[in-house]
């Protein structure tokens, strides 16, 4: 997922679901936004398939 953001920038939630392989894509996206591995915007409206992901900056 790391990579692929590297490498996009960004992807929308839809997206990233697709990239996971060995976890529930949802367990893994919920792991990696608590580590702040990545983050979701939750400012805009509510979580959807549209919803941006990125990497985290800090």
């Amino acid at each position: 997922m790391l990579s692929v953001l590297d490498q996009q920038s960004s992807l929308t939630l839809a997206e990233s679901l697709t990239v996971f392989q060995e976890t529930k894509p949802i367990r893994g996206l919920a792991n990696m936004a608590v580590e702040r591995f990545i983050e979701i915007d939750l400012d805009t409206a509510l979580i959807g398939p549209e919803t941006v992901v990125r990497r985290y900056r800090g």
